[in-house]
């Protein structure tokens, strides 16, 4: 129920925020003299898309009969896309949906149709105050204003205890690797490498790993005749470890 009531009440909010948004652009006294004295219709580069967006948006899922969404080109190609397991898996309801079809489609022109007025009434034939309502209803405007306070949710809940934890494992990840000296006593070099905290051991394998690259470079000699002994003496210590393997 809840997957058809939430629809239903989108259908409602759209009717109304469309027409709401048609009336304050198009109709009553300009709220600002200047910017009306200037404006333009759009060049034929932008006009032309929005007309075949507006064609597509009318039209898009009419077939024939007019009021049968089923049988559109839209409707035959989702079908068409649908995976088996939906059908496998969701006879039964797709069943109850085609019988709830009609009721469905005239409960949401309905509720359409209901915000279309509401919006016609508040704000191109005024009956209805938008200002008194938002005096009256002044907690649910506010956390409606301000998007349900999702963000300031989102980042209590989650961005400020990241930061924090992050702060915390940098604080005890990045701590000196040696405490300082007591007073009089020699100052000691840093251990090279602290193995309590993940920079000690990223450190280590990093330092490691250069060290290695730093003695194999000094094998790469560019003399060919180092490369020649090289090779005979590995030659030399296969044929040694083979001959010791069949003896």
């Amino acid at each position: 129920m809840i997957l058809f009531l939430l629809p239903l009440i989108a259908a409602g909010m759209t009717g109304f925020y469309m027409f709401r948004l048609w009336f304050l652009a198009f109709t009553g006294q300009p709220r600002d003299p200047h910017v009306y004295e200037h404006a333009h219709e759009s060049p034929w580069v932008m006009t032309l898309p929005l007309i075949v967006l507006a064609v597509f948006s009318l039209g898009v899922a009419w077939g024939w009969p007019l009021w049968e969404v089923d049988k559109s080109y839209l409707a035959d190609l989702l079908y068409k896309g649908e995976p088996a397991a939906v059908d496998a898996g969701f006879r039964n309801e797709i069943h109850e949906t085609h019988m709830h079809h009609e009721t469905a489609g005239a409960l949401a022109l309905a509720a359409a149709a209901l915000g279309v007025t509401v919006a016609v009434f508040m704000y191109w034939k005024p009956k209805i105050d938008p200002h008194a309502i938002r005096g009256q209803l002044n907690g649910i405007y506010t956390f409606l204003l301000n998007k349900w306070y999702f963000d300031e949710a989102y980042d209590a809940g989650i961005v400020k205890p990241a930061v924090k934890l992050a702060f915390a494992a940098a604080a005890a990840d990045k701590r000196p690797t040696d405490a300082p000296p007591p007073a009089g006593e020699p100052e000691l070099p840093p251990r090279r490498f602290d193995w309590f905290t993940l920079d000690g051991w990223l450190n280590a394998i990093g330092q490691l790993t250069g060290a290695a690259g730093a003695s194999l470079r000094a094998v790469q000699t560019g003399r060919l005749r180092n490369y020649v002994l090289f090779l005979a003496l590995t030659v030399a210590a296969v044929l040694g470890i083979l001959s010791v393997l069949q003896g």
